[in-house]
């Protein structure tokens, strides 16, 4: 394989050193930045660029037309083919000598893998040449995956396993073994052990009560979110319903005028036009609130629910005359405050908020709105 090199930013993590096997077409160059296509997207005037190009400087021309770019969706083609690119393992790479940013292969001690550009980050995290850390410290240097087992048995920064309890040894896996024969916490391993045991426990139910506690104050805020909309929506009824009394207020002041004008002016009529009461209906548990008539049937409305039915029921000594409750049509669940016939229909409202239908004939219920 050829030495291709291609620039790359050194300090930039989303554009690490890449040394293609055979150099890429010049249709996977973005015309901006004269480098491979790194995420790369169409704009609206058709062309593909890179996404960092693009958003990099918001007022951005094509090079090819003159339009400003704007990003419109990602290229998944260009995207594809890009990835399927095979390039060296950056491992196995190294800047080139008097630059700053140009890459070539290792001469030796590299890796010396070949693997396609969309598989590039999966196989470094695992790459065996990839520099790691030791893990006893920041004190040893970085050294290759493949040789931190021979690293880790001379290391001479080995912890001692009780470095959490403030012992301060540091030395070989030699000198390890020697100290704990002496440590002070070897000796009380298994009750220190107990007891973190025993914390660990402890940190998991604060824990799960701090979860629990957050679950009880996310209720709390949604309970007090409903009363406040419960609050808002009764006061808006009471709105309602002190406008609603203010309004009946004024219907009796009216009521009361028009009555004490009746007074007023009955003395000069005639006898004759006087109104007398000539039979009283009993059967309501409540005030009556509306009446309407059909023939010779007349219908009552009343606060207990019902709507009853008078109609004339001849006697042995009134034949004519005698009105009495025929039929008691219950439905309703408050107060009965309309009703109008229709055809063969009875109609009526209630403070339930439902219209009842019913049939005049039979006195039953056909329906509810």
């Amino acid at each position: 394989p050829s030495r291709l090199t291609l620039s790359s930013s050194s300090s930039s993590l989303e554009d690490p050193c890449m040394v293609f096997c055979s150099p890429p077409n010049r249709r996977l160059y973005c015309a901006l930045c004269n480098k491979v296509y790194k995420d790369p997207v169409i704009t609206t005037c058709g062309h593909t660029f890179c996404r960092r190009c693009c958003t990099s400087k918001p007022n951005e021309k094509c090079p090819t037309d003159g339009y400003q770019i704007s990003v419109v969706v990602a290229n998944l083609t260009v995207s594809d083919q890009v990835g399927e690119l095979l390039i060296h393992c950056k491992f196995g790479c190294q800047l080139k000598e008097g630059t700053a940013d140009e890459w070539e292969l290792m001469p030796e001690g590299g890796c010396p893998l070949t693997i396609k550009n969309s598989q590039r980050r999966l196989h470094e995290q695992n790459c065996e040449y990839a520099l790691v850390p030791c893990p006893n410290g920041t004190t040893c240097p970085k050294v290759m995956r493949k040789h931190l087992d021979e690293h880790l048995r001379i290391c001479e920064h080995v912890a001692c396993p009780h470095s959490k309890y403030k012992c301060g040894f540091r030395g070989t896996r030699e000198q390890l073994s020697e100290h704990l024969k002496s440590c002070q916490f070897e000796q009380f391993k298994e009750i220190l052990s107990e007891f973190d045991d025993r914390i660990g426990s402890l940190n998991r139910q604060v824990k799960q009560k701090n979860e629990e506690i957050t679950f009880l104050r996310q209720m709390v805020a949604s309970s007090n979110d409903r009363v406040k909309m419960l609050e808002n929506k009764y006061e808006l009824r009471i709105g309602n319903i002190e406008r609603a009394a203010a309004d009946s207020t004024r219907r009796v002041g009216f009521l009361e005028s028009e009555m004490q004008e009746i007074k007023t002016t009955g003395g000069s009529q005639q006898e004759s036009n006087n109104f007398k009461c000539v039979g009283t209906f009993v059967g309501h548990d409540g005030p009556i609130w509306s009446l309407c008539t059909h023939g010779d049937l007349v219908y009552s409305g009343s606060s207990d629910s019902t709507i009853k039915v008078w109609g004339p029921v001849p006697t042995v000594w009134d034949p004519n005359t005698t009105y009495c409750c025929q039929e008691t049509l219950k439905g309703h669940t408050n107060i009965v405050l309309a009703m109008v016939t229709w055809n063969d229909h009875l109609y009526s409202g209630g403070a339930d908020n439902t219209i009842r239908i019913w049939r005049i004939e039979s006195f039953a219920l056909e329906g509810t709105l």
